[in-house]
């Protein structure tokens, strides 16, 4: 999200307000998957006051643009992160709560053609999540033995 994308939005008419640019400004920082409550937080450590059902209007009009992305982790929380264009699937750590991006070496899209092909079933869409314990949590000791 940058600058071109805001004239672009503007020259269609749209509004860009504080708590809009904020969450832009956020979202351009940060490449993980953030809450409702992880973006207010993050707003108002950047001096942006905003409610929830306004980080939530914002968010819903930026899903909408194609901007951003949700994805659910099993939690009961919806996240959302920047639309790279790219498809990834991410690393959840079950201790801390750290996401992080993880790129398949094999593309998922061979295998859902074999799915489709296979059991006449027209795939949308998947979503694959690894949950797990990161390397800041496992600690340096057990960290060695996974990777002997």
């Amino acid at each position: 999200m940058d600058l071109d994308l805001i004239a672009k939005l503007r020259k269609e008419g749209y509004r860009f307000t504080g708590i809009r640019k904020g969450i832009m400004a956020i979202f351009k920082d940060c490449d993980c998957p953030l809450t409702v409550a992880d973006l207010a937080k993050r707003l108002q450590s950047r001096s942006v006051k905003a409610d929830k059902a306004t980080i939530y209007r914002a968010i819903n009009f930026f899903k909408a643009k194609g901007l951003i992305v949700e994805i659910e982790f099993g939690d009961g929380k919806k996240h959302y992160e920047r639309a790279s264009g790219k498809h990834h699937h991410h690393l959840v750590c079950v201790k801390c709560g750290k996401i992080e991006d993880v790129t398949l070496l094999h593309d998922l899209e061979d295998e859902e053609s074999v799915i489709s092909a296979r059991k006449k079933f027209r795939v949308l869409r998947h979503s694959l999540e690894f949950f797990g314990i990161c390397a800041k949590c496992l600690g340096s000791n057990t960290l060695k033995k996974l990777t002997v």
